[in-house]
Protein backbone atom coordinates (compact mmCIF):
# COMPACT_ATOMS: atom_id res chain seq x y z
CA UNK A 1 0.00 0.00 0.00
CA UNK A 2 3.07 2.29 -0.01
CA UNK A 3 6.07 2.40 -2.35
CA UNK A 4 9.49 2.05 -0.72
CA UNK A 5 12.74 3.79 -1.58
CA UNK A 6 14.35 0.34 -1.63
CA UNK A 7 17.23 -0.99 0.46
CA UNK A 8 20.49 -1.47 -1.44
CA UNK A 9 19.08 -0.22 -4.74
CA UNK A 10 15.91 1.66 -5.74
CA UNK A 11 12.85 -0.51 -6.42
CA UNK A 12 10.17 -0.27 -9.08
CA UNK A 13 7.02 1.49 -7.84
CA UNK A 14 3.88 -0.60 -7.42
CA UNK A 15 1.36 2.03 -6.32
CA UNK A 16 2.71 5.36 -7.55
CA UNK A 17 3.06 6.47 -3.92
CA UNK A 18 0.27 5.64 -1.48
CA UNK A 19 -2.57 3.37 -2.56
CA UNK A 20 -6.13 4.14 -1.46
CA UNK A 21 -5.57 1.78 1.47
CA UNK A 22 -2.35 3.63 2.29
CA UNK A 23 -4.18 6.94 2.42
CA UNK A 24 -6.81 5.40 4.68
CA UNK A 25 -4.07 4.07 6.97
CA UNK A 26 -2.49 7.52 7.29
CA UNK A 27 -5.87 9.00 8.24
CA UNK A 28 -6.41 6.25 10.77
CA UNK A 29 -2.99 6.95 12.28
CA UNK A 30 -4.08 10.58 12.67
CA UNK A 31 -7.27 9.44 14.40
CA UNK A 32 -5.33 7.21 16.79
CA UNK A 33 -2.67 9.85 17.56
CA UNK A 34 0.17 7.88 15.92
CA UNK A 35 3.14 9.64 14.33
CA UNK A 36 3.40 9.10 10.58
CA UNK A 37 7.03 8.07 9.95
CA UNK A 38 8.13 8.44 6.31
CA UNK A 39 11.82 7.55 6.46
CA UNK A 40 13.05 5.46 3.52
CA UNK A 41 9.82 5.62 1.53
CA UNK A 42 9.69 6.52 -2.15
CA UNK A 43 9.48 10.24 -2.83
CA UNK A 44 5.98 9.76 -4.27
CA UNK A 45 4.89 8.07 -1.02
CA UNK A 46 6.56 10.84 1.01
CA UNK A 47 4.63 13.58 -0.82
CA UNK A 48 1.36 11.64 -0.76
CA UNK A 49 1.63 11.11 3.00
CA UNK A 50 2.19 14.83 3.57
CA UNK A 51 -0.83 15.61 1.42
CA UNK A 52 -3.08 13.28 3.44
CA UNK A 53 -1.91 13.67 7.03
CA UNK A 54 -3.52 16.25 9.30
CA UNK A 55 -0.66 16.03 11.82
CA UNK A 56 3.11 16.58 11.56
CA UNK A 57 5.03 13.66 10.05
CA UNK A 58 8.58 12.65 10.92
CA UNK A 59 11.53 11.03 9.22
CA UNK A 60 12.92 9.11 12.17
CA UNK A 61 16.25 8.18 10.54
CA UNK A 62 16.91 10.03 7.26
CA UNK A 63 19.79 12.14 5.95
CA UNK A 64 20.19 14.72 3.19
CA UNK A 65 20.60 13.90 -0.47
CA UNK A 66 22.38 17.18 -1.18
CA UNK A 67 25.39 15.94 0.81
CA UNK A 68 25.13 12.23 -0.01
CA UNK A 69 23.26 11.25 -3.17
CA UNK A 70 21.63 8.08 -1.85
CA UNK A 71 18.14 6.92 -2.86
CA UNK A 72 17.12 6.62 0.80
CA UNK A 73 17.99 10.25 1.59
CA UNK A 74 15.81 13.36 1.32
CA UNK A 75 16.30 16.02 -1.33
CA UNK A 76 15.76 19.70 -0.61
CA UNK A 77 12.22 19.67 -2.01
CA UNK A 78 11.32 17.00 0.54
CA UNK A 79 12.99 18.93 3.36
CA UNK A 80 10.96 22.03 2.53
CA UNK A 81 7.74 20.01 2.20
CA UNK A 82 8.22 18.43 5.62
CA UNK A 83 8.88 21.87 7.11
CA UNK A 84 5.57 23.15 5.70
CA UNK A 85 3.89 20.15 7.32
CA UNK A 86 5.46 21.01 10.69
CA UNK A 87 7.37 17.74 10.79
CA UNK A 88 10.91 16.76 11.80
CA UNK A 89 13.89 15.26 9.92
CA UNK A 90 15.96 13.17 12.33
CA UNK A 91 19.40 12.63 10.84
CA UNK A 92 20.74 9.10 10.41
CA UNK A 93 24.36 8.43 11.45
CA UNK A 94 25.03 5.47 9.12
CA UNK A 95 28.19 6.28 7.11
CA UNK A 96 26.71 4.66 4.00
CA UNK A 97 23.90 7.24 4.02
CA UNK A 98 25.91 10.35 4.92
CA UNK A 99 29.45 9.98 3.52
CA UNK A 100 30.12 9.79 -0.25
CA UNK A 101 33.56 8.26 0.42
CA UNK A 102 32.41 5.41 2.66
CA UNK A 103 31.12 3.00 0.01
CA UNK A 104 34.34 3.03 -2.03
CA UNK A 105 36.36 2.65 1.15
CA UNK A 106 34.50 -0.58 1.97
CA UNK A 107 35.63 -2.12 -1.31
CA UNK A 108 39.27 -1.35 -0.42
CA UNK A 109 39.04 -2.27 3.26
CA UNK A 110 42.49 -3.12 4.71
CA UNK A 111 42.85 -6.23 6.84
CA UNK A 112 44.17 -4.13 9.74
CA UNK A 113 41.16 -2.45 11.45
CA UNK A 114 43.37 0.43 12.56
CA UNK A 115 43.97 1.39 8.93
CA UNK A 116 40.35 1.23 7.82
CA UNK A 117 38.57 4.41 6.75
CA UNK A 118 36.07 5.85 9.21
CA UNK A 119 33.59 8.59 8.44
CA UNK A 120 34.56 11.81 10.24
CA UNK A 121 32.30 12.98 13.04
CA UNK A 122 31.96 16.35 11.27
CA UNK A 123 29.92 14.77 8.45
CA UNK A 124 26.99 14.21 10.82
CA UNK A 125 27.10 17.88 11.84
CA UNK A 126 27.18 18.89 8.17
CA UNK A 127 23.93 17.00 7.55
CA UNK A 128 22.30 18.55 10.62
CA UNK A 129 23.32 22.01 9.44
CA UNK A 130 21.96 21.36 5.95
CA UNK A 131 18.55 20.47 7.39
CA UNK A 132 18.64 23.66 9.47
CA UNK A 133 19.53 25.78 6.41
CA UNK A 134 16.83 24.27 4.16
CA UNK A 135 14.00 23.24 6.48
CA UNK A 136 14.73 25.44 9.49
CA UNK A 137 15.78 24.91 13.08
CA UNK A 138 12.25 23.83 14.06
CA UNK A 139 12.42 20.75 11.83
CA UNK A 140 15.69 18.96 12.66
CA UNK A 141 16.49 16.18 15.11
CA UNK A 142 18.76 13.21 15.85
CA UNK A 143 17.86 9.85 14.31
CA UNK A 144 21.17 7.98 14.81
CA UNK A 145 19.77 4.50 13.93
CA UNK A 146 22.17 2.87 16.42
CA UNK A 147 19.92 -0.19 16.63
CA UNK A 148 19.98 -0.86 12.89
CA UNK A 149 23.38 0.08 11.42
CA UNK A 150 26.63 -1.81 10.98
CA UNK A 151 29.07 1.11 11.21
CA UNK A 152 29.21 4.51 12.91
CA UNK A 153 31.18 7.71 12.36
CA UNK A 154 34.38 8.22 14.25
CA UNK A 155 33.68 9.73 17.64
CA UNK A 156 30.03 8.63 17.74
CA UNK A 157 30.51 5.02 18.72
CA UNK A 158 27.60 4.98 21.17
CA UNK A 159 25.11 7.24 22.97
CA UNK A 160 27.66 8.29 25.56
CA UNK A 161 29.31 10.38 22.83
CA UNK A 162 26.17 12.35 21.84
CA UNK A 163 27.26 15.39 23.92
CA UNK A 164 29.95 15.92 21.27
CA UNK A 165 27.16 16.97 18.90
CA UNK A 166 26.02 19.66 21.32
CA UNK A 167 29.57 20.92 21.73
CA UNK A 168 30.23 21.07 17.99
CA UNK A 169 26.96 22.82 17.16
CA UNK A 170 27.66 25.46 19.80
CA UNK A 171 31.21 25.81 18.50
CA UNK A 172 29.84 26.40 14.98
CA UNK A 173 27.73 29.26 16.28
CA UNK A 174 24.29 27.72 16.81
CA UNK A 175 22.32 29.03 19.78
CA UNK A 176 21.45 26.97 22.84
CA UNK A 177 17.78 27.32 21.87
CA UNK A 178 18.45 25.76 18.46
CA UNK A 179 20.44 22.91 20.00
CA UNK A 180 17.65 22.15 22.49
CA UNK A 181 15.16 21.92 19.64
CA UNK A 182 17.46 19.56 17.76
CA UNK A 183 18.09 17.34 20.80
CA UNK A 184 14.40 16.61 21.32
CA UNK A 185 12.33 19.77 21.51
CA UNK A 186 11.19 19.53 17.91
CA UNK A 187 10.15 15.90 18.26
CA UNK A 188 8.19 16.64 21.45
CA UNK A 189 6.37 19.46 19.63
CA UNK A 190 5.43 17.09 16.80
CA UNK A 191 4.20 14.49 19.30
CA UNK A 192 2.07 17.06 21.12
CA UNK A 193 0.53 18.29 17.87
CA UNK A 194 -0.16 14.69 16.79
CA UNK A 195 -2.03 14.05 20.03
CA UNK A 196 -3.98 17.31 19.64
CA UNK A 197 -5.08 16.34 16.13
CA UNK A 198 -6.36 13.02 17.52
CA UNK A 199 -8.32 14.87 20.22
CA UNK A 200 -9.76 17.28 17.64
CA UNK A 201 -10.87 14.39 15.41
CA UNK A 202 -12.48 12.61 18.36
CA UNK A 203 -14.39 15.79 19.23
CA UNK A 204 -15.60 16.09 15.64
CA UNK A 205 -16.78 12.49 15.43
CA UNK A 206 -20.45 13.10 16.41
CA UNK A 207 -20.80 16.01 13.95
CA UNK A 208 -19.08 13.98 11.24
CA UNK A 209 -21.43 11.06 11.89
CA UNK A 210 -24.47 13.35 11.57
CA UNK A 211 -23.12 14.79 8.34
CA UNK A 212 -22.58 11.28 6.99
CA UNK A 213 -26.14 10.31 7.91
CA UNK A 214 -27.43 13.38 6.08
CA UNK A 215 -25.34 12.58 3.03
CA UNK A 216 -26.48 8.94 2.97
CA UNK A 217 -30.15 9.94 3.27
CA UNK A 218 -29.77 12.60 0.58
CA UNK A 219 -28.06 10.16 -1.76
CA UNK A 220 -30.85 7.61 -1.28
CA UNK A 221 -33.51 10.27 -1.94
CA UNK A 222 -31.73 11.42 -5.09
CA UNK A 223 -31.57 7.83 -6.35
CA UNK A 224 -35.30 7.40 -5.72
CA UNK A 225 -36.15 10.60 -7.62
CA UNK A 226 -33.87 9.69 -10.52
CA UNK A 227 -35.55 6.28 -10.72
CA UNK A 228 -39.04 7.83 -10.63
CA UNK A 229 -38.13 10.33 -13.36
CA UNK A 230 -36.66 7.58 -15.51
CA UNK A 231 -39.76 5.37 -15.10
CA UNK A 232 -42.09 8.27 -15.89
CA UNK A 233 -40.10 9.12 -19.00
CA UNK A 234 -40.24 5.50 -20.16
CA UNK A 235 -44.02 5.30 -19.66
CA UNK A 236 -44.54 8.56 -21.51
CA UNK A 237 -42.43 7.39 -24.43
CA UNK A 238 -44.07 3.94 -24.75
CA UNK A 239 -47.71 4.80 -24.02
CA UNK A 240 -48.62 8.38 -24.92
CA UNK A 241 -51.35 9.40 -22.54
CA UNK A 242 -51.91 12.80 -20.92
CA UNK A 243 -51.57 11.34 -17.44
CA UNK A 244 -48.23 9.74 -18.33
CA UNK A 245 -46.93 12.97 -19.79
CA UNK A 246 -48.07 14.84 -16.70
CA UNK A 247 -46.36 12.24 -14.46
CA UNK A 248 -43.16 12.72 -16.39
CA UNK A 249 -43.32 16.48 -15.96
CA UNK A 250 -43.98 16.20 -12.23
CA UNK A 251 -41.16 13.66 -11.74
CA UNK A 252 -38.69 15.82 -13.62
CA UNK A 253 -39.76 18.87 -11.61
CA UNK A 254 -39.17 16.99 -8.35
CA UNK A 255 -35.77 15.83 -9.54
CA UNK A 256 -34.78 19.34 -10.66
CA UNK A 257 -35.87 20.81 -7.31
CA UNK A 258 -33.82 18.26 -5.44
CA UNK A 259 -30.81 18.81 -7.65
CA UNK A 260 -31.00 22.45 -6.60
CA UNK A 261 -29.64 21.30 -3.24
CA UNK A 262 -26.73 19.46 -4.88
CA UNK A 263 -24.36 22.22 -3.76
CA UNK A 264 -25.14 21.38 -0.16
CA UNK A 265 -24.56 17.69 -0.85
CA UNK A 266 -21.18 18.43 -2.43
CA UNK A 267 -20.17 20.71 0.45
CA UNK A 268 -21.07 17.99 2.94
CA UNK A 269 -19.09 15.41 1.01
CA UNK A 270 -16.05 17.69 0.73
CA UNK A 271 -16.18 18.44 4.46
CA UNK A 272 -16.17 14.75 5.29
CA UNK A 273 -13.28 14.10 2.93
CA UNK A 274 -11.25 16.92 4.44
CA UNK A 275 -11.81 15.85 8.02
CA UNK A 276 -10.28 12.40 7.56
CA UNK A 277 -11.68 8.89 7.41
CA UNK A 278 -15.43 8.53 7.09
CA UNK A 279 -15.21 5.29 9.08
CA UNK A 280 -12.44 3.79 11.21
CA UNK A 281 -10.08 1.48 9.33
CA UNK A 282 -10.99 -2.19 9.69
CA UNK A 283 -7.96 -4.50 9.90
Amino acid sequence: WADSAGVFTPVEPRHGGLSDLGRQIVREMNRLGMLVDISHVAKSTFLDALEVTLAPAICSHSSTRALRDHHRNLDDEQLRALARNGGVVMVNFFPGFIDPRWEAAQREKPADPARRYRTPFSVVIDHLEHVIRVAGEDHVGLGSDYDGITDVPQGLDDVSMLPRITEELLRRGHSEATVKKLLGGNLLRALERCEQVARDLAAEEPARARAQEFLDAATRKLAELETAASEAQWKASTDIRPEHEQAQVEAEKALAAYLGSAGLLRATQEHLAERAALTPLQV
